[in-house]
């Protein structure tokens, strides 16, 4: 069994897409956006049009089509439109805490997260049926 969680920005509200529980989207976003706010770094603006994308490679992911290794985020970098850039980041975990420390915690992810340059993001998060949750989260410029 795989529930997602999704996420729709209005105004600064946050409104799960499918689950009644969107805990665990919110509160990686709310992590990021603090983070970005304590280093002096505009917040990102939710992007409703990369939220389908986020969604499908979650689920894709969450679904075993891609291998994740543990707690560590997997995290790319791929061009964008006519001269931009996206950053994917991707992990799994045991509770929605581990996952948002540990993104910050991680390089690699941690310079995705604050890049100035990254104005845009939709983040997209799965439960699987032992209680794993995967989360992807795209930021683009």
């Amino acid at each position: 069994m795989l529930r997602i969680i999704g996420l729709l920005a209005i105004a600064p509200l946050f409104l799960a897409a499918t689950c009644a529980d969107p805990k665990y989207p919110i509160a990686t976003w709310q992590t990021v956006q603090d983070a970005r706010q304590r280093e002096a770094v505009m917040p990102l603006e939710w992007d409703s049009s990369l939220f389908p994308s986020v969604a499908e490679r979650g689920q894709n992911l969450a679904g075993g089509m891609y291998e994740l290794y543990g707690v560590k985020p997997s995290v790319g970098i791929y061009p964008w439109g006519q001269s931009g850039h996206l950053c994917e980041i991707m992990g799994q975990t045991g509770t929605w805490y581990e996952g948002r420390t540990t993104w910050l915690a991680d390089y690699t992810a941690r310079k995705c997260l604050l890049d100035p340059q990254y104005r845009h993001a939709a983040i997209a998060a799965y439960i699987l049926s032992d209680g794993t949750i995967v989360e992807v989260m795209w930021l683009t410029d």
